[in-house]
């Protein structure tokens, strides 16, 4: 479909939520097509999920409609992902065959760096993958000491391997989740988090209805200001409505750190030359001015004045996915809540809580779809600094089928 440049405002999205459709298929091995039994099958990000029956069948019911990641999981073979649509009819006669982990994949991971222990790693990979603040305290991973660290001293890079599901209890959104790591990589040297993996979500079930009431009221704490309300909200063209503030963000580098930073490495260097030891020094004025410079951060931000709406930045494709396109940064602000307590002490550099921001853009220029339940394809192609980079971990990881009340019925 031809872009207009105009984002239309799509009024399928209630049918998008209330519509139930089916999808079933079967599961084989690839050598030889034999069925698979109790293959994890399910669709990533909700609670929609099964395992396949001693015929390799499977059947996921009351799925609304929407483009969805179907997820095919059996422990020593390639996870599959396969894009499932659902329309206006359901989805039958899937056939996925699924196949060993390649040997070379295994090599990969053994020579990618020194091995490590949870010992040394548990602690930051549990605060980039689970979260940090009171509510990573009430969000547990149970089967830690399956997992497997590497770290490349000479690349200063960090990654994390599991073979089986993470398992996760998360006592303060009332969810058990398992969760399919295939990727999780940290860049020391450009302090960049990269992790890639497939939830499935079970609810929690207690008979207080003081217990129903307080996972009730933290997940729609967790949802609005998130990226799934944000998704959901530029899908139905109603971001002002529910509280976000757009501006255009221009990130540039900051060329005057570097060249004092160049300074001081060449300084360095000519003080190794002549073998005695000791810092760079320069004339005491100068040395005042580069220090102050040294702490000013490395890219420098320009804001524009002016907000934007929706329609500058998204536009229909079809009846159920949206794009979102826009050039270098977009800087996100949600009026309607404050900064967890936690983040405005330790990170926001404030005594005192403001509205949460964030900023993303788009990797390598790619447009990004949009779906109705607040998804986005592909994730990978959206990078987020400020509160987003904080706070969207799996602490606060709500499924796409979930529904705030009344806003979302």
């Amino acid at each position: 479909m031809k872009k207009t440049g105009i984002f239309l405002l799509l009024f399928l999205f209630t049918k998008a939520l209330s519509a139930q459709y089916q999808v079933s298929g079967k599961i084989v091995f690839g050598e030889d097509n034999k069925p698979v039994a109790g293959a994890s099958v399910f669709l990533t990000g909700t609670s929609i999920g099964t395992v396949s029956g001693n015929d390799g069948s499977f059947r996921l019911t009351n799925i609304p409609v929407g483009n969805y990641d179907l997820i095919v999981s059996y422990v020593g073979y390639e996870t599959v992902q396969r894009t499932v649509t659902i329309a206006n009819s359901n989805a039958a006669g899937i056939l996925v065959a699924i196949k060993t982990k390649p040997k070379e994949l295994e090599a990969v991971i053994v020579n990618s760096g020194e091995k490590q222990t949870w010992e040394k790693w548990g602690k930051f990979f549990t605060e980039q993958f689970i979260g940090s603040g009171s509510w990573a305290e009430d969000c547990r991973l149970e089967n830690y000491k399956q997992i497997e660290f590497r770290f490349n001293k000479k690349t200063n890079y960090l990654m994390a391997f599991c073979d089986e599901e993470l398992l996760i209890t998360n006592h303060k959104l009332g969810y058990r989740i398992k969760y399919k790591l295939e990727r999780f990589e940290y860049d020391f040297k450009e302090r960049l988090l990269y992790y890639e993996g497939y939830p499935l979500f079970e609810e929690m079930s207690s008979k207080r209805a003081a217990q129903k009431k307080r996972w009730a009221n933290a997940r729609q704490e967790a949802f609005y200001g998130s990226q799934m309300h944000f998704m959901r909200s530029l899908y139905r063209n109603k971001l002002e409505a529910e509280g976000f503030e757009l501006r255009r963000l221009v990130k540039t580098r900051n060329y005057e750190k570097q060249r004092v930073q160049q300074l001081y490495r060449e300084r360095a260097r000519q003080s190794m030359a002549t073998g005695i030891i000791q810092p760079p020094s320069f004339p005491q004025d100068s040395a005042a001015l580069y220090e102050k410079i040294l702490r000013q951060n490395d890219w420098i931000d320009s804001y524009s004045p002016y907000t934007i709406t929706g329609d500058s930045i998204a536009y229909a494709y079809d009846s159920t996915t949206a794009v979102l396109e826009f050039d270098n940064h977009l800087y996100i602000v949600y009026k309607n809540a404050l900064e967890d307590e936690y983040y405005a002490k330790a990170f926001s550099g404030s005594s005192g809580r403001k509205n949460p921001s964030s900023a993303i853009r788009l990797l390598n220029n790619k447009e990004v779809q949009v779906f109705a339940n607040g998804a986005f394809y592909k994730t990978q192609d959206i990078l987020s600094n400020g509160y987003w980079a904080w706070s969207e971990k799996i602490c606060r990881l709500l499924p796409y089928d979930y529904k705030p009340v009344p806003e979302y019925k």
